[in-house]
């Protein structure tokens, strides 16, 4: 597991000027310019999830972490079944929060108007409870 104070995460931010382009570092500094991800959750998903592997699109770092749905069909029925969970579990818990914090430091943003015109009228308290909605406009986008 990965614990690093925020301290130790600005002190690897404050040498950014040395550092070449494609650095954990580097990776932080761009991170950390959005509303809403400090320095640790930066870190976090440049060590964990952007350091290792290169991503092209929205529903190739959903898979990574787990995010990605899981239908079922049958010969009647066919519905949803969530998320399937098989990725990374630290990752995917961060998105879940940033997901959420972007709702709330980017209020004008099109990913959180889009959100509210589709799922805004379910209530934000009956989707919080343990729901994963926001993920559905932020990685498989």
């Amino acid at each position: 597991m990965l614990t690093i104070t925020t301290s130790r995460a600005l002190a690897a931010c404050s040498t950014l000027d040395e550092v070449t382009p494609g650095t954990v570092a580097t990776q932080v500094q761009h991170l950390t310019r959005l509303r809403g991800i400090g320095p640790n959750g930066a870190l976090t998903l440049s060590t964990e999830l952007f350091a290792w592997r290169q991503f092209t699109n929205g529903r190739q770092i959903g898979a990574c972490v787990g995010l990605t749905p899981t239908p079922y069909h049958s010969d009647q029925h066919m519905h949803e079944q969530g998320i399937s969970r098989s990725g990374n579990r630290r990752v995917r818990a961060l998105s879940v929060e940033l997901a959420w914090k972007w709702l709330l430091w980017q209020p004008h943003s099109a990913l959180s108007h889009w959100y509210h015109a589709h799922l805004g009228r379910i209530g934000a308290r009956r989707l919080r409870r343990g729901s994963d909605a926001p993920l559905q406009f932020t990685h498989v986008a």
